[in-house]
């Protein structure tokens, strides 16, 4: 038996035999070919310098946290461009400085 059988249909009566279905996987036979003299053909795996940075930049965006931050305060002297295409709402768009 390879797992946890599944058992239904129990019925379980005084002076009557216990009867239930039980299903369950069962390990196949297995037949042990001749498997002397195969040739098996092994080729070195060929990873390259794209392939490492790839594969690190799947990682990165894989385990990657965004984490909202409270805004910095703002201070006298402190100043922010905005280029605005188009916004909702706005017929016209704008720049401020």
């Amino acid at each position: 038996m390879v797992g946890r059988p599944n058992v239904t249909d129990v019925h379980f009566e005084k002076g009557e035999p216990l009867r239930f279905k039980a299903e369950f996987e069962v390990a196949p036979e297995v037949v042990l070919g001749d498997y002397r003299g195969i040739t098996i053909h092994y080729a070195e795996p060929e990873v390259t310098d794209e392939d490492v940075i790839k594969r690190l930049e799947e990682l990165r965006e894989q385990k990657a946290q965004y984490v909202t931050i409270d805004p910095l305060p703002v201070e006298d002297g402190d100043y922010c461009l905005v280029s605005l295409d188009s916004i909702a709402g706005v017929e016209t768009p704008g720049s401020s400085g």
